[in-house]
């Protein structure tokens, strides 16, 4: 990836090309009329709000109205909360005060990086490698809604391959030739959400012609759920600048949860629950079709050692064997995970029963809480994060606090008996979640 950093003060040049420097080229430009000039050879850029030659806010806006524009992360000193308001409403991937913390720098980049990686769309069709029966029905009702232009809902566990689906249907559709658009709404302020989607150079722009996809639908904040049904129903939507828009574009989206459960619980919009679920698609989990495990782990296996030079062949029969009894309740992305981490640990030609994680050599289903960490720390992982330690145990320490103090009514010393810690260590702690909240 090529980043571009717009920036008059050269002590942010070096920085920005220190920290990333090593891992990607950074092109520099001192004014705007420098940049412009580069835009088309880099995939995000780094502006400065305040420039000798004009205001980044609406060089911004130039940039977007590019047939295929960069990320831009925009760069102050100066500016409050009003200036990052007005930079998400006008598009911006995201926004940094100076002097920025480098962790949060590296961080932003690596998620530009995922961005660009789901618009792109990430060739995934070896999730529908099967030797199932289950699954093979399951490719041939996906055949069949691919053939249609109508929206569709894509449900299945964590990890069970719900993004391939829809690659795969869009591939085989009438608009296999057009883009093919990602969309996760997930962890994005609601402002931010319907500037993605629906604004300027937005998710439904860039796929005109083609699908978009949104993932984990049920993120989608109240106000912008509407907004989608209403685009489902007309077939046009109004832009951010209040210009009506035809819909050019198959929508699909996909979950995990159970919408009907958060429809009654008034979570989600019913009747976009209704208009979606008109065609819908199951992904079965992978203990569901146990079958596909020998061809998937050896594919994954195979792969990884080519990226690595790796002289890795195979697996033993005890291994395979215990990858066969595995639950994999984090499905093919877990196993994926599981034979890339054995490939940078294997010595020999074969993956050997004692190189396995001891869940998978015990057949030990972790709890969902231990999947949910492990989630959350490969997320600060991937998005450059320091400090996870600490980030970790208070997020636990809080929740643990809440949950006693609650079931104690306050009552310091029963909480401190039932915790198995001293009274001072619960008031030590209260003060500083209050100090830093």
């Amino acid at each position: 990836m090529k980043i571009l950093v717009i920036d008059d003060d050269p002590s942010v040049q070096w920085i920005i090309n220190k920290a990333l420097g090593r891992d990607y080229e950074v092109l520099e430009a001192p004014t705007l009329r420098d940049g412009r000039g580069l835009l088309r050879d880099v995939q995000l850029v780094f502006l400065d709000i305040y420039l000798p030659d004009g205001y980044g806010l609406q060089f911004l806006e130039e940039v977007l109205a590019m047939e295929d524009p960069p990320l831009v992360v925009l760069m102050t000193g100066r500016g409050g909360p009003e200036t990052v308001i007005e930079a998400m409403k006008r598009g911006a991937m995201d926004y940094l005060p100076k002097p920025f913390d480098l962790s949060r720098l590296r961080g932003v980049v690596k998620e530009g990086e995922a961005l660009l990686r789901r618009e792109e769309g990430e060739d995934r069709s070896h999730e529908f490698m099967t030797q199932s029966p289950a699954m093979e029905e399951v490719l041939k009702r996906m055949g069949r809604l691919a053939a249609t232009d109508l929206s569709a809902l894509i449900i299945g566990e964590k990890g069970s391959g719900k993004g391939a689906a829809a690659q795969y249907m869009h591939i085989h559709s009438g608009r296999g030739d057009g883009p093919l658009v990602f969309f996760t709404p997930a962890r994005l302020p609601a402002p931010r959400v319907e500037t993605e989607l629906f604004g300027r150079g937005g998710k439904l722009e860039n796929a005109r012609g083609g699908t978009l996809v949104i993932q984990h639908v049920e993120d989608l904040v109240p106000e912008v759920q509407d907004k989608l049904l209403t685009v489902l129903e007309q077939g046009e939507y109004i832009g951010l600048g209040g210009r009506i828009f035809q819909l050019e574009a198959r929508i699909m989206a996909t979950t995990s949860k159970d919408l009907p459960r958060l429809v009654v619980e008034g979570v989600f919009n019913e009747d976009l629950f209704l208009r979606l679920q008109t065609l819908t698609l199951e992904i079965p989990p992978l203990r569901e079709r146990v079958e596909d495990v020998p061809l998937l782990a050896n594919y994954f296996l195979q792969r990884a050692a080519e990226a690595t030079r790796s002289r890795v062949k195979g697996f033993t029969s005890q291994a395979m064997e215990a990858l066969m009894r595995y639950r994999w309740p984090g499905n093919v992305k877990e196993l994926k995970e599981v034979v890339e981490r054995l490939v940078s640990l294997c010595r020999g030609q074969l993956v050997s029963l004692d190189l396995l994680p001891l869940v998978i050599r015990e057949n030990r289903e972790e709890p969902p809480f231990i999947l949910y960490l492990r989630e959350e720390v490969q997320r600060m992982l991937k998005e450059g994060e320091m400090d996870i330690y600490g980030k970790v145990l208070e997020q636990v320490e809080k929740v643990l606090l809440e949950e006693v103090l609650g079931l104690t009514q306050g009552n310091q010393i029963r909480a401190s008996r039932i915790l198995g810690v001293h009274r001072n260590t619960i008031r030590r702690k209260l003060f500083l979640f209050r100090k830093d909240s």
